[in-house]
């Protein structure tokens, strides 16, 4: 395989900047909605100001807002970005605490079903 020239290089890496690019705007409205939809399913608060949707997180650690345009920018592209992680790690959260609740259940059940209400006593498992 020929080696690439440094013109070459320069060429190709700029064709896949602009085609990232082109995707990253074609792709943006449609991921947009799809965020604000979880958004609101996540219970963060929504809001429009100054024709920017604004998503505020309290994600009971800290409050962050998230400033997000229709239309793409570099900045509206960044901020979508880090809503989908945080996102993420919301539902992520979610899903763990909701699968403990699922294995304590289990577990109660088992221990209500295997132990006598005198031996739940004695290990003092009587609320369970």
């Amino acid at each position: 395989m020929a080696r690439e020239t440094l013109a070459q290089r320069n060429a190709r890496l700029e064709a896949e900047h602009v085609a990232r690019l082109t995707k990253e705007v074609a792709e943006y409205p449609q991921r947009l909605m799809v965020t604000l939809a979880r958004a609101t399913n996540a219970y963060f608060e929504l809001a429009v100001s100054d024709n920017k949707f604004l998503v505020t997180t309290d994600v009971h650690r800290d409050r962050t807002t998230f400033r997000l345009a229709y239309t793409h920018s570099p900045n509206s592209q960044e901020q979508l970005t880090e809503l989908e992680w945080t996102l993420d790690r919301h539902e992520q959260e979610l899903a763990e605490t909701q699968r403990l609740v699922e294995v304590r259940k289990e577990a109660v059940r088992k221990v209500n079903e295997l132990l006598s209400k005198e031996e739940r006593e004695l290990l003092n498992l009587v609320n369970l």
